[in-house]
């Protein structure tokens, strides 16, 4: 019974300390992260993030292009 106990002790340890597979869980989720980055950005259409990043900047350019000094 002591034999059993080690063993299933050690196979239980031997499991949890393996991450082979959590590694490539993380760099699945990371590579999907990063495409949808990546579609976001690039996108052709002035919708969703590059809309709205190019409408603060505009107003940004609008209100500093005021305050310039002739």
């Amino acid at each position: 019974m002591k034999n059993l106990t080690l063993l299933v002790y050690c196979k239980v340890r031997a499991f949890l300390a393996d991450e082979e597979g959590a590694n490539a869980i993380e760099y699945a989720v990371i590579a999907g992260l990063i495409a949808v980055a990546l579609i976001a950005v690039l996108s052709p259409t002035d919708s969703g993030i590059v809309g709205g990043l190019k409408a603060f900047f505009d107003g940004v350019g609008t209100k500093v292009g005021g305050l310039a000094p002739d």
